[in-house]
């Protein structure tokens, strides 16, 4: 879960890599969904998910609670 910027101030182009190691699908989405944006081309774009196990993605603060998620996302 990524956190609001007023508890975690990323500062833009933070890169946040992430792997999905076991066979639980693993999801990236906001704490406060109303407060931080979360942008992907993922079947649910503000909540994508790693495609499989291994996949990876990248988490990019883009400005101030926003992030883009680019990698193998389902």
């Amino acid at each position: 879960s990524i956190p609001t910027n007023a508890s975690v101030a990323f500062p833009t182009g933070t890169v946040i890599n992430v792997i999905q190691i076991g066979a639980g699908q693993t999801t990236i989405k906001a704490v406060t969904s109303g407060t931080t944006s979360i942008l992907s081309t993922g079947a649910t774009a503000a909540q994508p998910k790693l495609r499989a196990q291994y996949s990876a993605a990248s988490i990019i603060c883009t400005a101030s609670n926003t992030f883009t998620i680019l990698g193998d996302i389902a």
